[in-house]
C-alpha cells in the first residue's frame, strides 16, 4: 500500500476549508429560516386575530384600535405561559408591562441566545380599509338576501421590527421588517338579540319558509325511524351567549337552544 502524498493530503484540507467557507453560512441561513418563518406565520395569525376583532365590533369607543393592538402583542408575541400558568386567555390580557425579552419563546432566539424581537413594542398594528363591500357581485348578493347592509372591511397590517441574522457580511446589519395583513367584513348579521339574528337566518335558510309545517314533521318521523337524532328541518337555534358574571346580562332571547325561534 503506498502512502498518501503530503500534496494530496493538503490539498483535501484546503477542499475541506473551502467546503466549511461555503457550508456554513448556508446551514446557518436555514437554522434562521425556520425562525423568521415561524415570525412570518405569527404575524399572519396576528393580522386575522386583529381584523376579525374589528369586523365583530366596528365601534371603536366600545373596542379601541389600541385595545386590540395591546392584546394581540400579549396573545400571539408572548410566551404561553407568560400571561397566566394555565394558559387562559382574559379580556385584560395586555402586554404593557413586557418591557424586555425575558418571556419571548425560545425559537425566536438566534444561536447565541439573544431574542429576535426585542420586546412586544416593536410589533406594530394599522389599519386600511378593504374595498369587499357592496360593489362585490357576490357580497351584494349575500346583503340583499338578508336584508341587511354588507360595509367595506377593514384591513390589519402587522409588521415586526426583528434583528436580522441573515445579513452576514455586516458586524451590525439593520433591523428587518417582517409583515403581514388580512382583511376581514362584518356587521350584516349583527343583530339586537336572538330573535333578530334567528329572523336574519330564515332568510339565508329557505327550508323556514318554504317547507310546510306539517311536511316538516313527517320527514321527521321518517327518519327519526332510523336516526335517534334527526334532524330538525327549519328549525333556527341561537348560540347562547352566557352572562360573564353576576353584572352582565345575556343578549334577549331563549335561555338555551334547545327551542326552536322560527
Amino acid at each position: 500500500m503506498k502512502a498518501v502524498p503530503h500534496a494530496q493530503r493538503g490539498q483535501a484540507m484546503s477542499e475541506f476549508i473551502i467546503a466549511l467557507v461555503v457550508l456554513v453560512p448556508v446551514f446557518l441561513a436555514v437554522s434562521y429560516l425556520g425562525r423568521y418563518g415561524d415570525l412570518q406565520q405569527r404575524a399572519q395569525q396576528a393580522s386575522r386575530y386583529a381584523a376579525f376583532q374589528r369586523a365583530m365590533q366596528p365601534d371603536v369607543k366600545q373596542l379601541s384600535d389600541s385595545t386590540i393592538a395591546d392584546q394581540m402583542r400579549a396573545r400571539f408575541f408572548l410566551d404561553h405561559d407568560a400571561l397566566s400558568k394555565d394558559g387562559l386567555l382574559r379580556s385584560d390580557d395586555s402586554a404593557a408591562k413586557f418591557k424586555d425579552d425575558k418571556d419571548q419563546p425560545a425559537l425566536w432566539r438566534d444561536l447565541t441566545g439573544k431574542a429576535l424581537l426585542k420586546d412586544p413594542s416593536q410589533v406594530t398594528l394599522q389599519w386600511g380599509t378593504a374595498s369587499i363591500g357592496t360593489a362585490n357581485k357576490d357580497v351584494g348578493y349575500v346583503s340583499k338576501l338578508i336584508g341587511k347592509p354588507i360595509t367595506d372591511g377593514r384591513l390589519a397590517m402587522v409588521e415586526l421590527n426583528v434583528f436580522n441574522r441573515l445579513d452576514l457580511a455586516k458586524a451590525n446589519p439593520a433591523n428587518m421588517k417582517i409583515g403581514a395583513a388580512m382583511a376581514a367584513v362584518g356587521g350584516g348579521l349583527g343583530s339586537s338579540g336572538s330573535a333578530d339574528t334567528a329572523s336574519t337566518a330564515a332568510n339565508v335558510n329557505l327550508s323556514s319558509r318554504l317547507i310546510p309545517n306539517f311536511v316538516e314533521q313527517v320527514l321527521g318521523l321518517a327518519i327519526g325511524l332510523f336516526e335517534k337524532d334527526s334532524p330538525d328541518f327549519g328549525c333556527i337555534k341561537p348560540d347562547v351567549v352566557a352572562a360573564q358574571d353576576s353584572k352582565t346580562t345575556r343578549l334577549e332571547g331563549a335561555p338555551n337552544n334547545s327551542a326552536c325561534l322560527h
